[in-house]
């Protein structure tokens, strides 16, 4: 963070304060024609460092605001997706200035999960596409901090299960957990057994997770989404 703090891109400091609520967040971004993109409303707002989180002592001021990075609305990173080979991201146009650290004086999401991937080595990437965005707002993060490991990684971003009106299916929407999908099976190895198959996998029979390691294969992972009709009805969810 220190680093991040001290740094410029030319047009001010790297970091910023934000006192943006979510829902104004919301509805500057739909203002600017790009929905779900901050927008950089508070880039030039002043806001002092005593109420960006970094108080001097290191703790979080008591009236602290979440710290933005600037990205510039030209940035691209290219990275190694494993099905369909090199993918330009543009995370100042998907993302906008997004959140690196947060008011309780915690790092947010996007650094967080970017350090943890770097530190531990991951080389394998594995998301739904849903995620892609933060994928490039990660790797072009990681250019700033000197990271090279992670966007040095392979990505697979898969799709998803949709539900009926083509929308991901989302617990927040009432969809099925797996706990609930698994008790009306009354077994995990009906289930497994149809991500295996969907997945392309050649397997025998499947009782517990470590049974589709054999047959696993990053290439296999289908690159269309999965319909939840057509996933409860083979499951004879449905009646």
């Amino acid at each position: 963070m220190e680093l991040l703090a001290e740094a410029s891109d030319g047009d001010g400091p790297l970091l910023y304060a934000c006192a943006c609520s979510r829902e104004k967040v919301r509805r500057d971004s739909l203002a600017a024609g790009f929905p779900g993109t901050y927008p950089g409303t508070c880039r030039h707002a002043g806001l002092s460092k005593a109420q960006s989180g970094l108080a001097a002592d290191g703790a979080p001021a008591a009236d602290a605001y979440p710290l933005r990075i600037r990205v510039p609305g030209s940035a691209e990173v290219t990275i190694d997706e494993l099905n369909r080979g090199p993918l330009v991201l543009e995370p100042g146009r998907t993302m906008g200035d997004f959140v690196v650290w947060q008011r309780n004086g915690d790092p947010a999401y996007q650094l967080a999960s970017l350090v943890d991937d770097e530190e531990l080595g991951i080389d394998l990437v594995v998301r739904g596409k849903d995620l892609l965005p933060s994928t490039g707002a990660q790797a072009w993060l990681a250019g700033r901090i000197g990271y090279s490991g992670f966007p040095g990684a392979r990505f697979i971003h898969h799709e998803l299960l949709l539900d009926p009106s083509g929308g991901k299916l989302s617990k927040s929407q009432g969809a099925d957990s797996l706990k609930g999908i698994r008790e009306r099976l009354g077994s995990p190895a009906a289930l497994l057994g149809y991500f295996a198959r969907g997945l392309g996998m050649e397997t025998g029979p499947v009782s517990r997770p470590a049974d589709l390691l054999e047959g696993f294969s990053p290439q296999r992972i289908p690159v269309h989404p999965f319909s939840w009709e057509d996933f409860a009805d083979k499951l004879f969810l449905n009646g």
